[in-house]
């Protein structure tokens, strides 16, 4: 028998038919339990807390109709986690190509002071901050989030070859800056 005011275990199936019935209550919930997670996720991808905010927001709004393309073969927050970088990925190239845009149009030495300054005592996040969007964006999915570099070149429509070549880059790139 349950004790007096504590809450029943938390069904996770259940939550994923309240959001494929468009339940308001149901996505609240989703994103009180998951939204940490989409913006970790996010983050890492982007390297830009507005941008991450937004990548959540896309993700939630959205929620409930891509859930309805969930199949239950894997765990939903490793499927969440997929939407996620998906959707960091499309904000990521759609950023990319506006400032590639603006600094065509910008003078030359604007486009030389936007680049960022060697750091010289840097940890982790701030070392993977440096790198490229290509190289970071490789080794995060790798790494991080665990894809296989058929997975990373599938989502990001590139060779293999081409994500182990980011991988490897990615890595001397790193440990040259913890190390110096």
């Amino acid at each position: 028998m349950a004790e007096h005011g504590s809450s029943p275990p938390f069904d996770e199936s259940c939550l994923i038919n309240r959001l494929r019935a468009r339940s308001p209550s149901a996505l609240a919930e989703a994103y009180d339990r998951y939204g940490p997670m989409v913006y970790q996720t996010a983050f890492r991808i982007t390297g830009c807390p507005a941008e991450a905010s937004d990548v959540v927001q896309d993700v939630f709004l959205k929620l409930t109709e891509s859930v309805q393309t969930y199949r239950a073969r894997g765990c939903f927050t490793g499927w969440l986690r997929k939407v996620a970088v998906r959707a960091a990925l499309m904000r990521s190239r759609t950023t990319r190509r506006r400032a590639e845009v603006a600094l065509e149009n910008a003078p030359l030495s604007v486009a030389r002071r936007s680049a960022p300054a060697p750091i010289d005592s840097i940890v982790l996040e701030q070392a993977l901050a440096t790198l490229s969007p290509p190289l970071r964006t490789v080794f995060l999915l790798k790494v991080v989030e665990g894809y296989s570099h058929d997975e990373i070149a599938e989502s990001l429509g590139i060779r293999r070859g081409t994500s182990e070549v980011r991988l490897h880059r990615a890595r001397q790139s790193l440990q040259a800056q913890l190390t110096a």
